[in-house]
């Protein structure tokens, strides 16, 4: 359960959607649809899975979401795992 609510923490301060943290947070343990259909899809190897519903929206239309509601210093797609823990105090003794 904590994993999940860190997974979440993380989904939300890259700016990803909220209904494509949700999807994904029901879906990690199975293969992504979007694999198997879509292996040209421009999300792939950018480390954000969309939601069916955001996988038929417009690129730049979602990239400008993501880069308005992102927290991370980074910039999208970027990620720097060191300060992305250091932003959201993750680790086995904080919550």
């Amino acid at each position: 359960m904590r994993e999940k609510v860190e997974m979440e923490k993380i989904g939300l301060h890259l700016g990803y959607p909220t209904c494509c943290v949700d999807m994904f947070l029901r879906n990690c343990h199975i293969d992504f649809w979007w694999e198997r259909y879509a292996k040209d899809h421009w999300a792939i190897g950018t480390g954000y899975i969309p939601c069916p519903f955001c996988a038929q929206r417009n690129r730049e239309e979602v990239e400008s979401g993501i880069r308005l509601m992102r927290k991370h210093q980074s910039p999208w797609p970027e990620v720097d795992f060191t300060l992305l823990s250091k932003e959201l105090s993750l680790g086995p003794n904080n919550a």
